[in-house]
């Protein structure tokens, strides 16, 4: 025997059986760790399916035999009560409970229930034993595949459910396959009356399983559900069972689709089994008919399970688990239709083999299709409320179907109805009718049940309704200046065309106390106002306003285009002592109305090498358009005043002329934020006139112009109106340049529709082509000598982080082609999820928005991509077939030296160096030499001298190359999950420094006027503390890669706060030391940096704070120490 075990175990560890193994895999499409789960409810619903086919058959043949086919319409009836009372009784707890637990202790109590009823059967059985045995194989059938799939989804996540259900219904379709071929051959051989033994031992196999997937959780990696409920009342069984009746109507509109195709399934089912047996049973005996009903349900069960081995997996997988649910009622409606015909033409033996036919069809329709897509429906609806739902839909639906099939089989079983067969034959038709139309539901009520599920974490903000104008003009008067801001903007998005709301805003200025909210709301009436609203606004500037309200009502007044204001402004002009800004104001008006005095007196101002005197011009013509002042206003942007560069940016967006946008350009890449946002806005007020220039500036200057630029120009184009703006974003989807095509594609996003949905799609596959050979050059550099090496690690980390952002492009540009795009970034949010119950529902909504863009086969291209975080299952692919591929690692280091990212282009140039590739050094001379980029310059160098000298031993303290710096500070806990690009900034400011032993880094309590980030390079310099109750300073010694300063940095402190400490060094160490002030710069500027060390803070805090309250906890007393 130990033999025998020890060749079974070898034979499973050997590469046969493994490769054996893998094949099935590919053929059945599912994973390796889905084995375990599969082959226990495979076993499980298997001994199921033979318990219910042992008591169903015996139990059916006897009652027809013994007491006849009248009595079974209204046992169908009584089959309906029974089973809305188990689905009332089940309700109150199904969600409370561990559902293996429960279907265990269910399958026990029913193990002792058939042994009682097999010895009271005995060789004559007497009536009520029949009837009882009758309604408890038909109540509890549905009650114990109910709880069977509650078992499976609790441990079946969306995507492991499409996977598998269909191959674990292949377990119950063998297992009727033993049971009715098995019977079929006993039933004549020993009676029909000792079946019930199969009966007993099938469910005492049932509950032998689910004990031990109870005592296994851990060890099959299942997760452990919540704790049984010990308490149970009627009350609440009947709440429960309202709380069910709630999801099902108004919470969950999956839940109702299912109800309704419940009760259109089983009415239909029980329909055909009795006209299936009725047929039987008027052909054949007793014994016999027992025979034939298993022969046909095993030729039935058959074919089913070679459709759920051969055809299951790729129907549900290619047409999707909602629509695999319309192949039942198209069955039935096409089965019905033929009984209607065959009746018409006379009965006899046509009329019994389409009987025959259509309930063999039935059950390979359902078991290889329909069921494994239903049951996979149910896990979509969140845990909590899945199992009432269930209840719910299965246990009132059913027997809600078994009052109407009682109905339509009553009056087709009645003798005096036997001529009109057929045209009761047309009730169950128009039945299929109505459940087809269900099925069509089921595809949009699935995808709202997976986005519900996806949301039941989030934090959702409606979006913001249209406000009442009068809830607007009440805010102008408040005193929240914030809100009476937005107010005055959203009035005027809102106003235009109603004369009513300005006239309104005038009646409420004077009751309007704060000066900021005056000069909003004159803005406003400027934009949204008429002749009379201009006439009104005069007369308020002629009552005496402070000087800023006057500004505005000039401007407001010009805007309106108001000629009878010239003879009011006019004065300020005339006044040559007055002030300043009131005259440009006053000049501007002239200009406008077409007088040139206007005009040389603000050139004169431009002109004038006072300040003051230009940003007085700038201010006004930034309000009242200036076309023939856009020479000089070009001019003024050679000042290093910012002021008047925003305004001047201000200036030109109101002058629609060519040349007034090649400054605006030029200023997006000023050295002042305020600046580039100005010049931003500016250029959308030009709108489609802009394109053009800024593609070709694109094309001209993306090999030396920043990232940020980059990003900056295409968003303005985002914001164009138009099909022409739309077009330039599709262009420039065709750019070999990644930046420009992320972009595009974000810009895209934030418009929000889409025309060119050919481009679109394009654009997502050739982006999935990128991830795919990404993860190729990944796992080639994975080998020997790549793996190890600092340049090989780090390409292998930026492709496998270009390859994430890559995702996220593609989920939103699925977002546009669906126009769901906030539905989209959510599922793009939840892949991510450790959970894997919530990254397989968010997958499962990804394909299913296939239907919605009328491509599944775009979306089954994405999936696997989004399977696993990092691809691992594909990466493995790659890396099994690696072997021999040396050669190929080149070409991929080749094609690396032509990366978009300079960042990317250095690392192979620097890897290149590492590992001598001497056949490369030509090629990596001849292409990267001149690089625009000097990152990679200063590492041909580099890599050159490598090679050619080989043997030159590393000097190990040479201060580190600019991209060595960029390896370190990946490494770094606070810079790790930055871009790479914002690493190199960092880089960039960082100066490296070493320290002597006894040097004091940084001292507690003295002032810092320039507070500086010290990263720990090597040694390890110690932190010093004086905080403990003793008073004794104790050490904690800095690692490499970890910091300190940071609190210094970024607080608003002048000296180390808290608990700051002394920063000695008791051995030689090396630093990295950031300037903090222009750490804090960069952050300003990249806001992604202050984003990703926001997200380090915050964890550093949590996890403090866990210390803190552990500690705090640990040092209470227990209840009832020292008898307290």
């Amino acid at each position: 025997m130990k033999e025998r075990f020890a060749f079974a175990s070898a034979y499973l560890e050997s590469e046969s059986f493994l490769r054996a193994k893998r094949n099935t895999e590919r053929f059945l499409k599912i994973r390796p760790d889905d084995w375990t789960i599969l082959l226990l409810l495979f076993g499980l619903l298997l001994a199921l399916n033979v318990a219910l086919g042992a008591a169903d058959m015996p139990t059916k043949a006897l009652f027809y035999s013994l007491i006849g086919k009248s009595k079974v319409p209204p046992m169908l009836f009584f089959n309906a009560i029974l089973g809305a009372t188990a689905a009332i009784a089940i309700s109150a707890f199904v969600d409370k409970l561990n559902k293996t637990v429960l279907f265990m202790w269910t399958t026990a109590g029913l193990t002792v229930v058939a042994i009682i009823s097999r010895i009271i059967v005995g060789n004559n059985p007497p009536t009520w034993i029949l009837y009882f045995l009758f309604v408890l194989t038909n109540a509890f059938r549905g009650l114990l595949f109910m709880l069977f799939w509650l078992v499976a989804a609790e441990i079946c996540d969306t995507r492991r459910a499409k996977r598998i259900f269909g191959i674990v219904t292949s377990g119950g379709t063998i297992g009727s396959i033993l049971c009715y071929f098995v019977i079929s051959r006993l039933a004549t051989v020993i009676g029909t009356e000792h079946i019930y033994v199969l009966w007993i031992l099938s469910l005492f196999a049932c509950t032998l399983i689910c004990y031990y997937i109870i005592n296994n959780r851990s060890k099959l990696g299942i997760a452990v559900s919540r704790p049984v409920r010990r308490s149970f009342t009627l009350r609440d069984a009947v709440q429960n069972v309202i709380e069910g009746a709630q999801i099902v109507w108004s919470e969950i509109s999956l839940a109702k689709v299912l109800f309704f195709a419940s009760i259109f399934y089983f009415a239909l089912s029980y329909t055909t089994d009795v006209a299936f047996e009725s047929a039987l049973a008027d052909r054949h005996a007793q014994d016999q008919m027992t025979s034939v009903m298993s022969l046909f349900k095993g030729i039935a069960f058959f074919g089913a399970l070679f459709a759920q081995l051969m055809l299951s997996n790729k129907i549900i997988q290619s047409v999707g688990v909602h629509n695999s649910m319309l192949s039942a009622p198209i069955t039935y409606a096409i089965g019905f239709l033929t009984l209607v015909l065959a009746a018409s033409w006379g009965g006899g033996s046509f009329l019994y083999w389409t009987v025959v036919m259509m309930a063999i069809s039935r059950d390979l329709i359902y078991f290889s299709i329909y069921s494994p897509g239903y049951q996979s429906m149910y896990n979509s609806i969140s845990e909590d409320k899945r199992g009432r739902a269930k209840a719910f839909a299965d246990g009132v639906g059913v027997p809600i179907a078994g009052g109407i099939a009682a109905i339509i089989t009553g009056a087709m079983t009645h003798p005096d109805l036997e001529a009109w067969y057929g045209v009761i034959m047309l009730i169950p038709f128009m039945l299929s009718l109505a459940f087809l139309y269900v099925g069509f539901r089921v595809g949009r009520t699935y995808l709202q049940a997976l986005m519900q599920d996806l949301q039941k974490d989030e934090i959702v903000f409606e979006k913001e309704t249209r406000a009442e104008v009068d809830a607007l003009l009440r805010s102008l008067t408040g005193e929240d200046k914030e809100t009476a801001l937005h107010a005055a903007r959203r009035i005027a998005t809102q106003g235009h065309g109603n004369p009513r709301i300005p006239a309104e805003m005038l009646n409420l200025f004077g009751n309007i106390s704060l000066s900021d909210v005056k000069l909003e709301v004159i803005r406003t009436l400027g934009q949204i106002g008429d002749e009379q609203t201009a006439a009104e606004l005069l007369k308020l500037l002629k009552s005496g306003q402070p000087k800023p309200i006057q500004l505005a009502i000039i401007h407001a007044l010009c805007r309106l285009n108001y000629a009878p204001a010239v003879e009011v402004i006019k004065p300020y002009f005339e006044d040559t002592v007055g002030d300043m800004e009131l005259r440009a104001a006053a000049a501007a008006t002239l200009m406008h109305f077409g007088d040139e005095t206007g005009t040389e007196f603000l050139r004169n101002l431009l002109n004038d090498t006072s300040s003051s005197r230009k940003l007085a011009a700038l201010k006004t013509i930034a309000e009242i358009p200036a076309p023939a002042l856009v020479n000089e206003i070009n001019q003024t942007f050679k000042t290093t005043i910012t002021d008047i560069r925003r305004y001047a940016c201000r200036a030109l967006g109101w002058i629609q002329e060519d040349k007034a946008i090649r400054p605006l350009i030029v200023a997006m890449s000023d050295r002042d934020s305020t600046v580039q946002e100005a010049a931003q806005e500016a250029l959308v007020n030009h709108g489609e006139r802009i394109l053009k220039p800024l593609l070709v500036w694109l094309r001209s200057t993306q090999s030396h112009a920043s990232a940020d630029l980059q990003q900056r120009i295409v968003h303005v184009m985002g914001r164009v109106e138009g099909e022409q703006g739309e077009q330039a974003l599709i262009e420039l989807l065709s750019s070999d340049n990644d930046l420009l095509r992320t972009a595009a594609i974000s810009a895209l996003a934030s418009r929000g529709e889409l025309r060119e949905r050919e481009r679109l799609e394009q654009y997502i596959l050739e982006e999935i082509s990128t991830i795919y050979r990404n993860l190729l050059y990944v796992a080639l550099l994975d080998t020997k000598p790549y793996q190890d090496t600092k340049a090989g690690t780090m390409i292998r980390i930026l492709l496998l982080e270009e390859n994430d952002r890559k995702k996220d492009q593609i989920i939103q540009a699925v977002g546009l082609l669906a126009q769901e795009l906030d539905a989209l970034e959510l599922v793009a949010r939840k892949i991510k999820s450790p959970d894997n119950f919530i990254r397989a529902n968010a997958l499962e909504t990804l394909e299913n928005f296939g239907d919605r863009i009328g491509s599944r086969s775009l979306i089954k291209h994405i999936l696997p991509l989004m399977e696993s975080p990092h691809n691992e299952n594909i990466l493995n692919r790659f890396r099994s077939v690696k072997q021999g591929l040396g050669a190929n690692v080149q070409r991929v280091l080749v094609a690396l030296l032509k990366s978009s990212n300079p960042i990317v282009r250095a690392c192979a140039v620097y890897l290149i160096g590492e590992v001598r590739e001497q056949k490369l050094m030509g090629i990596m001379s001849e292409s990267c030499s001149l690089d625009p980029d000097l990152l990679v310059r200063d590492n041909v160098k580099v890599a050159v001298n490598r090679i050619v000298f080989p043997n030159r031993p590393e000097d190990p303290d040479r201060p580190m190359t600019p991209l060595e710096k960029i390896f370190f500070l990946k490494k770094v806990p606070l810079f790790q999950n930055m871009m790479a690009e914002d690493i190199r900034r960092v880089a960039d400011i960082c100066e490296e420094q070493k320290v002597n032993a006894g040097t004091i880094i940084m001292k507690e309590n003295e002032p810092v006027d320039s507070p500086k980030l010290y990263v720990v390079v090597s040694g390890m310099p110690p932190q010093m503390s004086n905080l403990n109750p003793q008073g004794v300073s104790i050490p904690k010694f800095k690692k490499e890669g970890q910091y300190f300063g940071d609190i210094e940095v970024f607080s608003p402190e002048t000296k180390p706060v808290a608990a700051s400490t002394v920063e000695t060094s008791y051995g030689d160490a090396r630093l990295f030391v950031i300037d903090g002030r222009r750490l804090r710069a960069e952050m300003e500027r990249n806001p992604t940096m202050a984003i990703e060390i926001c997200r380090v803070f915050s964890k550093n805090v949590r996890d403090t704070m866990k210390l803190v309250v552990n500690d705090h906890y640990a040092q209470l007393p227990t209840w009832g120490e020292n008898g307290k």
